[in-house]
């Protein structure tokens, strides 16, 4: 992740290649965020511009990139970043799973499937 002092020296490199689509979906986040205060010299402005720049390719996950980072795919980290975040998921699915075995007896509740509907159990579902 970049600081704000590196996002200062962020400058912008020549354009890359692109689909026309990704180009404005691009530009909509930048003008959501951008826009949202007001300028009063272009050098701020421009400010604002290389900050969106910096943390839409360095810290903004992209779904269209398996929830990564620009950068992270980029410079080699795709494979580091998704095993972490799938060994994250797994330790909250493991979590979650545990809360519910614990809140069964508690609730006193018979969970056998009756005519009214209930949610699936998770351990149905794995």
């Amino acid at each position: 992740m970049s600081t704000p002092a590196e996002c200062r020296n962020w400058s912008v490199s020549e354009p890359v290649a692109q689909s026309q689509s990704k180009i404005e979906r691009y530009h909509r986040s930048m003008k959501s965020i951008v826009k949202l205060d007001l300028y009063y010299s272009p050098s701020q402005l421009e400010q604002a511009i290389a900050f969106f720049v910096c943390y839409y390719n360095t810290q903004r996950y992209h779904e269209s990139l398996d929830n990564v980072t620009p950068d992270d795919m980029y410079f080699g980290h795709y494979t580091a970043v998704t095993t972490q975040l799938e060994t994250i998921k797994q330790q909250i699915l493991q979590h979650r799973r545990e809360q519910y075995l614990q809140a069964i007896p508690a609730s006193g509740q018979n969970h056998r499937r009756s005519l009214s509907y209930s949610p699936p159990l998770l351990s149905d579902l794995l």
